[in-house]
């Protein structure tokens, strides 16, 4: 009787291995196209997502606060305008002035010409805060080039504010919106431009507040709930507040509290 074939033979068939690679292919294939269509619905929810900014002007200030960035800095995923960073600012600082030119998409590119345009038309502020850089990994942009731009950016905007605080991007990838390999390699893009945009401020003068480091991490994904909007990878009212907390905390605001007087 003719032995049967071993396990380890099968494998290393020709046919079977051709088997193997084919259906290996096609299920790659499949979560890659569910992949790209949960990224392009979550895309066109925020683009259609009507908010607005949180601003608030004043006569007369004690400081001028300007944010810049992204959906971030829009406060996408927020319950309310006054739990963004912008809004809990000026809660925090009822007599500092907030304005607000973030807009949903912007990468470092959108940010640049708002800055040149700012630095030409001579405007000056006390604080510039930003909120850049997740859609410039998102969008599989070369991280290593990702630097010099954010250099660029910085060099422009000490035109416009003594102060310049960088609120960096979260580690995307522990977002529920992505699924695995797609999480593991967004993961690694985002702490690598995360580090990149913190060479920047060190080089340029300016503060960097990072979110990509393992601590926060494993923090956000213990809790997707909690941390993340409902489209699965723009942040919560929790993660809002959690992200001012920290900044506060580092000191990163402590010539504004200098200059402007908090709530009781």
């Amino acid at each position: 009787m003719a032995a049967s074939p071993s396990v380890s033979s099968f494998f290393i068939a020709p046919g079977a291995a051709a088997w193997l690679a084919a259906a290996v292919g096609a299920l790659t294939a499949a979560a890659l196209l569910d992949q790209a269509a949960r990224v392009r619905l979550a895309l066109q929810q925020a683009r259609c997502a009507r908010v607005q900014p949180f601003r608030r002007p004043l006569a007369r200030a004690r400081a001028q606060v300007l944010v810049l960035g992204d959906s971030t800095g829009v406060g996408l995923g927020a319950d309310t305008p006054g739990d963004t960073v912008a809004g809990l600012l000026a809660a925090h600082w009822p007599d500092v002035a907030v304005h607000n030119l973030s807009c949903i998409g912007h990468r470092l590119a959108d940010v640049q010409a708002l800055a040149d345009d700012l630095a030409a038309r001579q405007v000056r502020m006390d604080l510039v805060l930003l909120h850049v850089g997740g859609n410039d990994v998102l969008r599989a942009r070369d991280v290593d080039a990702l630097q010099h731009e954010a250099q660029a950016l910085l060099r422009t905007l000490r035109a416009v504010a003594p102060d310049v605080v960088w609120l960096g991007p979260a580690d995307v990838g522990v977002a529920p919106l992505f699924r695995w390999p797609w999480r593991w390699w967004l993961s690694q893009r985002a702490r690598r431009a995360a580090q990149a945009f913190e060479r920047a401020c060190a080089a340029e003068g300016a503060r960097f507040i990072g979110f990509h480091e393992p601590a926060h991490s494993r923090r956000f994904a213990a809790e997707p709930q909690r941390w993340f909007a409902a489209d699965g990878v723009h942040p919560s009212s929790a993660a809002y507040r959690y992200c001012f907390a920290w900044m506060q905390r580092s000191g990163a605001l402590s010539r504004l509290a200098g200059r402007a007087v908090e709530t009781a």
